[in-house]
């Protein structure tokens, strides 16, 4: 759900032009009008090719391809929030400073981007730093809806760290888990609630379904993350 208003094109636009404009973003209300009010998205339509190649880059793997092609669909528009997203994608691997910046400058452009909010909050998470990352949550949260989760795992993971009853974490992993069935890190929480808790069946039944949403890559990681040791460690025997 996006807050801001359409930007309505100039009179006589083509059904052709209205839907390219559509799918760049900038009519439907989902582009901020503050970030064109001086100028005609018409006269950006010729962008779309460019950002779907971009796009198609960076799901292809190709992060370096897309970044020059990225920074000059920039210098047109500056404040397209979906292009601001997907150059945070390109630095995500390479650069995490310069992707939370473009994340930062996506949800400033248009506070509603949940996705910008949801990779900024995983990246902080995947440094370690959950203070930081419940801090951003918060601010998320407060201008869209947590379509993925993540922001609400993040509040959870900052009440867990405090030593907050178990009903304060709990909530907000209900609510994660509620809006996205598959996510691991949610689960993994959970069995730290858990076992915290001397529950070590219900550790145990939630390390087997962050087995079974998480990817190899993931596990390998949490495995080696000093915070997750412990419930790693309550692993069944095989």
């Amino acid at each position: 759900i996006r807050t801001a208003a359409p930007v309505v094109p100039k009179v006589g636009a083509t059904p052709e032009e209205l839907r390219q404009l559509a799918s760049l973003g900038y009519i439907g209300g989902t582009f901020s009008p503050t970030a064109a009010s001086n100028r005609d998205p018409k006269d950006l339509i010729d962008l779309q090719k460019p950002i779907l190649d971009a796009n198609l880059l960076l799901s292809e793997g190709k992060p370096r391809d897309a970044l020059p092609l990225l920074a000059r669909i920039s210098a047109r528009d500056p404040k397209n929030p979906f292009v601001l997203f997907l150059t945070g994608q390109a630095y995500s691997g390479s650069d995490p400073a310069r992707a939370i910046a473009a994340w930062k400058e996506a949800v400033r452009c248009d506070p509603s981007y949940h996705m910008a909010w949801t990779e900024w909050v995983v990246m902080l998470l995947n440094q370690g730093k959950v203070e930081e990352a419940a801090r951003v949550a918060g601010a998320g949260l407060a201008s869209c809806r947590d379509r993925l989760g993540v922001l609400h795992v993040a509040l959870a993971e900052k009440a867990f760290l405090d030593g907050a009853p178990e009903a304060a974490v709990l909530g907000p992993l209900s609510e994660a888990l509620e809006l996205n069935p598959d996510l691991a890190r949610a689960y993994l929480l959970r069995a730290q609630v858990h076992l915290r808790a001397g529950d070590q069946a219900a550790a145990e039944a939630d390390l087997q379904a962050v087995w079974q949403h998480a990817s190899v890559p993931e596990v390998n990681r949490w495995e080696r993350d000093p915070a997750f040791r412990t419930v790693f460690a309550a692993r069944p025997k095989k």
